[in-house]
């Protein structure tokens, strides 16, 4: 393992296409300001990353790797198209690896300072993972992050491929059902698993090796060398780390008060509640048949700019692609530096197969700002 310097925080905004459950808040970025300052406080330099999905907080570890001289090794078995196309930016310079494999195939001998887990979330993989980063380590100090040790994975099977996981390990599951808190079944509104894809949840919440947290704890029995902290918030936030460290006491100091903080539970109680409440809205907004207005009917739209923008962005939720395209067409000559608005244009061009329409929006947009193509780009690969 080698030192190095402290780097300055890097904040990265990593714009995505246009996403009604971006306030979800469901990735480990929104938590980076914290989680830079354990890694410095551990004085990581090479940093393993378990689990990249859409590559928002790849591109915020890969920042301080480059900036600090140290080294991010991200593993993926399925990265997402925002992942794919970082990684094509970044793979083999000397601060960025990525392997696409599985945790499982990829963590042996993969020795780090510190390892961001948020991979699998089921007890099966997870305490795996910590199995191998321990044997990886060897007795030298380490820390690994872990996203979901709350609700809903913390005591509940989540598959992204049930088939991938050993008959005997994996409990009775579904690709169609609804979970709530306080349900250790199934509910009848709340959380949805993914209808028509291969992921699904545990039916039962609780019990024997079932859950990311209960794998923590597990795989923890036993092994007073190590602390283990829980930050109660986004999905919860888990700290597991060695208590002979050198840096120990610096960062037990820094998670001190985070950790089990009774105020941070009760907002993310409170989260979770309107969280789930706004999916049964879509869910029930979605299953509304569509009504249009007669064609000599005239509509009263909103006379500012921001009223439009809006209707037009109530209109996308609803996947009214038509309306709200016209709407963000009039938005980008209010708004012709916003990226946002010229990317909902895309993407209602994209779900109406419009190719033509949306390659005009497409030259329009990259004639202003050149900068923009590779992020447009992408919104036209299922055109």
């Amino acid at each position: 393992m080698t030192t190095t310097k402290t780097p300055a925080r890097p904040v990265i905004s990593v714009t995505k296409k246009p996403n009604p459950y971006l306030y979800t808040m469901a990735t480990l970025s929104t938590m980076q300001e914290l989680i830079m300052d354990v890694l410095q406080a551990a004085k990581a330099a090479t940093i393993v990353e378990i689990g990249s999905e859409h590559g928002a907080f790849t591109e915020i570890l890969c920042a301080r790797a480059r900036e600090s001289g140290g080294r991010l090794i991200s593993i993926d078995p399925l990265p997402q198209a925002g992942a794919l196309e970082f990684i094509r930016a970044h793979d083999q310079q000397p601060y960025y690896q990525f392997m696409r494999k599985t945790s499982h195939e990829a963590l042996p001998g993969l020795q780090a300072d510190a390892y961001i887990v948020d991979g699998d979330h089921n007890y099966y993989t997870v305490r795996r993972e910590l199995e191998l980063i321990e044997a990886n380590c060897g007795g030298a100090p380490w820390v690994a992050i872990l996203h979901d040790v709350g609700w809903p994975w913390g005591r509940r099977d989540f598959y992204y491929n049930p088939g991938v996981i050993p008959a005997r390990q994996r409990h009775a599951h579904s690709h169609d059902i609804r979970i709530a808190p306080g349900n250790p079944g199934v509910a009848a509104s709340g959380l949805p698993s993914c209808d028509g894809t291969i992921q699904a949840f545990a039916l039962k919440e609780g019990g024997a090796a079932n859950g990311v947290r209960t794998a923590v704890e597990d795989f923890l029995a036993g092994k007073p060398e190590y602390e283990f902290v829980v930050i109660p918030t986004v999905f919860g936030l888990g700290i597991v780390y060695s208590k002979n460290a050198p840096w120990s006491e610096s960062l037990s100091k820094l998670l001190a008060p985070y950790a089990s903080n009774p105020l941070l539970e009760r907002l993310e109680a409170n989260r979770l509640e309107l969280l789930l409440r706004v999916i049964e809205l879509d869910r029930q907004l979605s299953a509304r048949p569509t009504v249009h207005a007669p064609p000599n009917q005239q509509i009263n739209l909103p006379k500012s700019p921001l009223g439009l923008r809006l209707l037009a962005t109530a209109l996308f939720v609803e996947k009214q692609w038509a309306d709200a395209g016209l709407l963000f067409q009039t938005l980008v000559h209010h708004f012709p530096d916003d990226l946002e608005i010229w990317q909902a244009r895309l993407e209602c061009a994209r779900q109406q197969k419009h190719q033509t329409h949306a390659r005009l929006i497409l030259n329009d947009a990259v004639r202003i700002h050149p900068e923009w193509a590779d992020a447009l780009t992408g919104n036209l690969a299922a055109v």
